[in-house]
């Protein structure tokens, strides 16, 4: 994050004048088809956008619950040509430039769309950008609790009638949530001296389910610049460019066409596109859905790789779905039910002539279908990326962790559900984000737990969509396990405490509350229902936890934990969350604000927490830490205790000192106060000194005569050495052949017992499937056998169910084959690597005895010296 980013996030709000004093508008509804003539304005705080009519009755929109601003090619326009005509005033500008098309809601399901018409197309634009600046501004979202307030108070201001004045019917609804609340609000306008005979709430209007638009039509027109960067080739081991190099450019992921021709190395790089650009595109068939493993056929989210960490409104890249693509150029053949020959060839030729356009717009992210880690690693092609259901990545995952984080380090990965989640639920994509994919698609039609952790987590880094790898799942020469258990080396580990004091304004509901704190990241840290705490009966206004601090003790991964801080009704109800990574939080005593399912702030709602975070110490090593941690504290309490000791010793080293003068007085008494009085021994002691002395003069005799060999005995000597030496020698010999022949003897038989386990191993693998799978057969023809009940379907379903199992058969056998195969493979190589050690071992202790002999035989011959003994000494 650069520090410019940093400055802009907590600059205060800047609104332009013309958005604060308002623009003529024209506000049309397609349904009523009716053009109303209108004053749009934003409040000074940048909270609501509110419009005026001629009959001076106000409406407001809240800015937070914007989704969308559009204008241009992609705004909507009215169809009745009478409502177009009403709209259409100003400049000689098109209509759709002098629209504004807002979609707006709660969720990202029930959605709605408003708009307006001005005079120019500079006052829509102007009007598109600042609102989505304002839409998805961090400093409103993260706002405070008197914020919140002001809120309120300047949606009272607003909702003013004709006689500028608040109605009382809308502090009512306000305030008044059911007819409880109704009289509460009452009594108290009464109590403040405003009365009133009915209070009466307003309505919300009912809306049509909105239909979602995308761009229908790419091509060279519209995307003007197709070329790969210049510094990034698509060929083999060139990297992907930086998100930086892909700022304001249009990511397509779709099918590439390749054309079976050989390419120059000036256009190496571009591929398909060309040859497209040059017209030399043969004929090719329609476009064709990709397979299972390559796109899903339900996905209606947007695919994007990595894109700049701060994008603006009028910067932000579109990126279309292939599905969407493909359905629109798939839609031009079913207009008619029969149509002729020559209409059958011209269609042809343009979705030909479509798909050949689409596929020369796809560079850097070219799906392809997964084989297998070894053959993507033998392509090395970065640009090139495969999508996987959430059962064959799961699969991949338990199989291989280790490359399928290698395979992520290089391409782009994507996931999606399972076409089998008929109800629209979502699985955990913190099991994939361990593994670095990219592209972990969910529903976004449903708001459960995994699409609010998905929520939460890319609520940081600006919202911009886009969170950066930790360093050692980007790095070439680092592995990494997703199911590590231990500490990862060069990673330090965490420990962190949240302890929940208290909280504010949870709900207005006269219930009790509680609060749970759960931990997402790798399965080592992942902690979910076991820190909850005690419900706090009736009393969602203040409610009071001071209970023990949860402590995560040891998180092996700080940089891909999260925590998830949810507060919920005794009777489970949700209330509110609010997901914070690890790596962020900020220690102290903090209120933090909760979050709907949705990812919008809760006005008021917050938890009052103490948060401790520091560096895993384990056992025993505490004491250590604190020392490194405050030496000045830890070297003042030694003190301390060295002073509290001195008093305790301070007699004591009187005694010694007074102990140390009198023997330096008397120096010649004996120190000890054995005598030698026993006559033993003082004869065993004169014996002693008399053998010692003898023996001093033998071993001197022996040196002169040593020093005095004849020449003769010298040479018999010498002999003697070497033919024990040689002798030695032999002997050594022997016995390094026989141990290292014991032990190549041993090293063949542990390896073919190895080898032999591992064949047992994928024997007892494969009967174990083959077992499970009939098992499944028996299941299925049970079943059958209760839903049909007529002879001849029975057994054709049965053979159909057999041939299923068969086949699935074969595939296990296969995969278990293959993976037998690279593991015998490198069982060989790490043996061939054993027997390679020993042969080394075998020839380096040999040299190494070789050269002790005839060290010690220079030795001899150096000792014994071969002179003549002289005759008259």
């Amino acid at each position: 994050m650069s520090k410019s980013s940093l400055v802009a996030l907590i600059k205060p709000l800047d609104i332009p004048k013309a958005l604060l004093e308002g623009e003529k508008f024209i506000k049309w509804d397609e349904d009523s088809g009716v053009g109303t003539p209108i004053t749009l304005r934003i409040d000074e705080n940048g909270f609501y956008l509110h419009w005026i009519d001629q009959n001076k009755e106000t409406d407001m929109l809240d800015i937070a619950t914007i989704r969308d601003c559009r204008t241009g090619k992609q705004a909507k326009l009215p169809k009745d040509p009478k409502l177009r005509q009403i709209v259409t005033m100003g400049s000689q500008d098109t209509l759709e430039e002098k629209t504004v098309t807002l979609c707006y809601g709660s969720d990202f399901v029930n959605l709605t769309f408003v708009n307006f018409c001005c005079t120019k197309k500079e006052i829509a634009q102007l009007w598109t950008d600042e609102l989505l600046k304002l839409a998805f501004n961090l400093s409103q979202l993260n706002a405070s609790v008197l914020k919140f307030l002001l809120k309120a108070h300047t949606k009272l201001t607003l909702s003013v009638d004709k006689t500028n004045k608040i109605p009382l019917k809308n502090v009512v609804k306000l305030f008044a949530q059911h007819k409880d609340d109704k009289k509460k609000v009452k009594t108290a306008l009464d109590a403040a001296g405003v009365t009133a005979g009915k209070f009466h709430c307003m309505i919300d209007n009912c809306f049509p389910y909105p239909a979602l638009l995308f761009v229908h039509h790419l091509n060279h027109t519209i995307i003007s610049d197709n070329e790969p960067s210049t510094n990034y080739f698509l060929e083999p081991g060139v990297p992907l460019p930086p998100p930086s190099a892909l700022k304001r450019k249009i990511i397509i992921k779709n099918k590439k066409k390749h054309h079976h021709k050989p390419l120059e190395r000036g256009v190496t790089g571009e591929g398909g596109e060309s040859a497209a650009a040059n017209g030399e595109l043969p004929p090719t068939p329609g476009p064709v859905r990709q397979g299972s493993k390559d796109s899903n056929g339900d996905e209606k989210t947007e695919e994007k790789p990595e894109e700049p960490k701060k994008v603006t409104p009028d910067e932000r890249p579109v990126v279309l779905p292939e599905d969407t693509v493909d359905e629109e150029l798939e839609s031009s053949s079913d207009d008619d039910e029969k149509p002729s020959a020559g209409e059958k060839d011209d269609k042809s030729a343009k979705e030909t002539e479509a798909g050949a356009e689409i596929s020369a717009l796809v560079n850097y992210v070219q799906p392809v279908h997964f084989v297998s880690f070894e053959i993507t690693e033998k392509k090395n092609r970065f640009y090139e990326m495969s999508s996987f259901d959430e059962k064959q990545a799961t699969m991949l995952l338990k199989e291989s962790p280790i490359e399928f984080v290698k395979y992520n380090k290089q391409q782009l990965s994507r996931v999606y559900p399972a076409g089998t989640r008929f109800d629209s639920s979502n699985f955990m994509p913190q099991v994939f984000w361990n593994a670095g994919c990219q592209l972990v698609a969910l529903n976004f039609q449903t708001l459960d737990l995994a699409m609010q952790l998905n929520l939460g987590i890319f609520e940081y880094n600006q919202r911009c969509g886009y969170l950066l790898k930790p360093e050692f799942m980007r790095r070439q020469d680092r592995r990494f396990d997703p199911f590590a258990e231990s500490t990862v080396d060069g990673i330090i580990a965490g420990t962190v405490s949240i302890h929940v004091l208290s909280g504010q304004f949870l709900t207005d509901k006269r219930v009790g509350t509680y609060v749970e704190v759960d931990m997402y990241g790798l399965p080592a840290d992942t902690v979910r229902k076991r820190f909850r705490t005690k419900i706090a009966p009736n009393n969602g206004i203040n409610p009071v936890y001071d209970e023990e601090p949860f402590v995560f003790k040891k998180v092996v991964l700080p940089e891909l934990a999260c925590l998830r801080i949810t507060a919920y009704e005794e009777s489970g109800k949700f209330i509110g969350h609010r997901v914070v990574p690890v790596i962020g939080l900020c220690p102290g005593y903090r209120h933090l604000t909760l979050r709907t399912e949705c990812g919008q702030p809760l006005p008021l709602a917050t938890l009052f927490l103490h948060v401790v975070v520091k560096d895993y110490v384990p056992e025993g090593f505490s004491d250590f830490a604190e020392a490194l941690a405050n030496p000045i504290k830890y070297q003042s309490e030694q003190d301390k205790r060295s002073h509290q000791l001195a008093v305790l010793t301070e007699d004591t080293d009187v005694e010694e000192e007074r102990l140390r003068l009198q023997a330096s007085q008397d120096p010649d008494k004996p120190r000890t106060k054995f005598y030698m009085s026993n006559k033993l021994v003082k004869r065993l002691s004169n014996k002693n000194m008399d053998y010692s002395s003898s023996q001093d003069e033998s071993e001197g005799d022996n040196e002169v005569v040593g020093r005095s060999i004849p020449r003769s005995q010298s040479e018999r000597m010498l002999a003697v050495f070497k033919d024990h030496i040689h002798q030695e020698r032999e002997l050594v010999e022997k016995y390094h052949e026989l141990v290292y022949g014991c032990a190549q003897k041993v090293m063949m038989t542990t390896q073919s017992q190895q080898l032999k386990m591992l064949h047992v191993l994928l024997e007892k693998e494969t009967s174990e499937v083959m077992r499970k799978l009939q098992a499944t057969r028996r299941q299925e023809v049970k079943a059958l056998a209760k839903q049909h009940r007529d002879r001849d379907e029975l057994v054709r379903m049965k053979r159909e169910v057999a041939s299923s199992v068969v086949e699935k058969g074969v595939h296990e056998r296969v995969r278990l084959t293959q993976l037998y195969e690279k593991k015998r493979e490198e069982l060989e190589r790490q043996h061939n690597e054993v027997k390679n050690q020993l042969t080394g071992k075998k020839l380096e202790a040999k040299a190494t005895l070789e050269r002790e002999l005839e060290l010690r035989s220079s030795r001899v011959e150096q000792d014994i010296e071969l002179e003549p003994r002289s005759s008259e000494r």
